[in-house]
């Protein structure tokens, strides 16, 4: 019985989200009515604007009192609103604008032109003497964090020449998230994304790359499962698969968990239904962006208030499973609070989540899903890092179905969703050993030399 309540569960979320009636034929689309055109990256500074600074704090400062939260309720009403004064205080007279964004623009940015749509990113090029082969790795955010994600570990994976091989990083601002051009017409799906990112590459002069990312979407995993000739190997840290063979794998090792995991992680998996239960509960703002972003969008790109309580009650959800029951949401236990804002701020400043929400709409619909990059088998070498806290876990058995060439799942002990800032040099760790890795399995004709 509880297998066939997890299957109705399984076809409901799969299935539950709308149906786009939007494809776009063109290969390379333009996306925006107001179409950049210039064909060169140009430098840019980062930097806030003092009156959108003044703003801010007009509208945090005429914020309206919340409604306090019910006796004994932690985050599982969503944002205890006992927090509340705490972050906008901090936001509008302790946060330090112009001394963070100095700390942002340490690094070279650029944006340039792909598709109609202005894109910003990051590039950070290895320091390396002698014989070194330097490899282009794409560092794709998700949400609700930034493209800031990845600049903590930008150092260590930049360190030098490790088993011949260095890298050079580009990490961009996602379209529609932050600093890059959201799509004005329907059908801008993980697909698209995906395809302007590739492009993006193409752009640069990278042919041939490798990918890292995590969730949103899964857009690493679309651009490896799109563009095979191009992604030379896919290192992630959120793998998931929606192959109906894997949600049966799921419920054949509800019953016996050692047809599907290895017994040391199986409470990482089952009891399968309480597992799914705490992600239907925890991803509601999932199911309002997939259907109706522009209403979420309108909520927070006004309010200071409601863009903190979303990005805080997600980055919560997804830092720690159990952190709903604590009544600060947890995140301040691992991250200063002016780390968390600064990924709040790109929101704000940009006036962007209405854009970022939208692409879980034109994702997690059944055209969309039924075109394929969801289902179809990801080709290229894949490294997977499982954080013992990650939002949903699957077993190799079941990665393999999607990822046929998975060379190695790296199971650790601890840490959440956003590893990449929680531990910056194990992450880079993790993302340089795989390189090393695809390096070697390109080197044999794609066969893994096992020592």
């Amino acid at each position: 019985m509880n297998s066939l309540r997890v299957l109705i569960v399984c076809c409901l979320v799969l299935g539950a989200f709308g149906s786009s009636l939007y494809k776009e034929e063109d290969e390379n689309p333009i996306w925006t009515k107001n179409a950049c055109t210039h064909n060169s990256a140009r430098r840019v500074t980062f930097s806030y604007d003092p009156v959108a600074i003044e703003d801010l704090k007009q509208r945090i400062n005429s914020t309206r009192k919340p409604t306090p939260p019910l006796q004994g309720i932690n985050f599982e009403y969503g944002y205890n609103t006992d927090n509340l004064d705490r972050w906008l205080s901090h936001w509008a007279n302790d946060y330090d604008f112009d001394a963070r964004a100095a700390l942002v623009d340490e690094f070279d940015h650029y944006i340039t032109c792909v598709q109609g749509l202005n894109i910003h990113y990051v590039k950070v090029t290895p320091k390396v003497e002698g014989k070194c082969k330097v490899v282009p790795v794409l560092l794709i955010h998700g949400f609700p964090d930034t493209f800031l994600t990845y600049l903590p570990s930008a150092p260590y994976l930049t360190r030098g020449c490790v088993d011949g091989v260095a890298l050079e990083l580009i990490i961009p601002s996602v379209p529609g998230f932050g600093l890059s051009g959201g799509a004005t017409k329907p059908g801008f799906s993980n697909v698209e994304v995906a395809r302007v990112l590739k492009n993006l590459m193409n752009q640069l002069g990278y042919e041939k790359f490798y990918v890292q990312s995590g969730d949103c979407v899964h857009l690493g995993s679309t651009m490896a499962t799109k563009f095979p000739e191009a992604v030379l190997g896919l290192h992630t840290n959120y793998a998931f698969t929606y192959n109906p063979l894997a949600f049966a794998a799921w419920v054949a090792g509800d019953i016996d968990n050692s047809l599907v995991v290895n017994s040391r992680l199986a409470d990482r998996m089952f009891p399968l239904w309480d597992h799914l239960k705490y992600f239907i509960t925890e991803s509601g703002y999932l199911h309002m962006a997939a259907t109706k972003p522009d209403t979420l969008g309108l909520m927070v790109n006004s309010s200071p208030a409601g863009l903190v309580a979303l990005c805080v009650n997600v980055a919560s959800y997804g830092h720690r499973h159990g952190y709903v029951h604590k009544h600060n949401g947890g995140l301040e236990d691992t991250f200063p609070l002016d780390l968390l804002l600064d990924h709040i701020n790109v929101y704000w400043m940009t006036g962007s989540m209405t854009t970022a929400l939208r692409l879980f709409a034109e994702t997690f619909n059944t055209n969309n899903y039924n075109e394929g990059s969801f289902k179809e088998s990801t080709n290229v070498p894949t490294y997977v890092m499982q954080a013992k806290h990650e939002v949903l876990y699957q077993s190799p058995l079941q990665l393999k179905i999607k990822y046929p060439n998975l060379l190695k799942t790296e199971v650790l002990d601890d840490y959440g969703h956003f590893v990449a800032v929680e531990q910056p040099e194990l992450f880079a760790e993790s993302v340089i050993n795989a390189i090393v890795e695809f390096e070697e399995w390109h080197q044999n004709n794609g066969q893994r030399c096992e020592l």
